[in-house]
């Protein structure tokens, strides 16, 4: 996934403060252990990042993690 500096932000804006932050550290393209809940993009997803909308997600200290909702793995980091 490719994002802009612009809807990075905007995930960040709209994410963020989501949930409680999970102390942990991923990378991309690793497999998010089934401890972890994930949690549904709102209904209308981030404001203007609509590619986001299918993804799962979850909130670390330092990023917003994007998760693939069929194989659990990351596939973007958003600082």
């Amino acid at each position: 996934m490719r994002l802009t500096g612009e809807q990075r932000q905007v995930i960040r804006r709209d994410l963020a403060l989501e949930g409680s932050a999970i102390h942990t550290q991923v990378q991309l393209d690793e497999r998010v252990p089934a401890d972890i809940s994930l949690l549904p993009m709102p209904r209308r997803g981030p404001s203007d990042v609509p590619i986001v909308g299918g993804y799962l997600y979850f909130v670390t200290d330092e990023d917003v993690v994007l998760v693939a909702p069929d194989t659990r793995e990351v596939v973007e980091l958003v600082p």
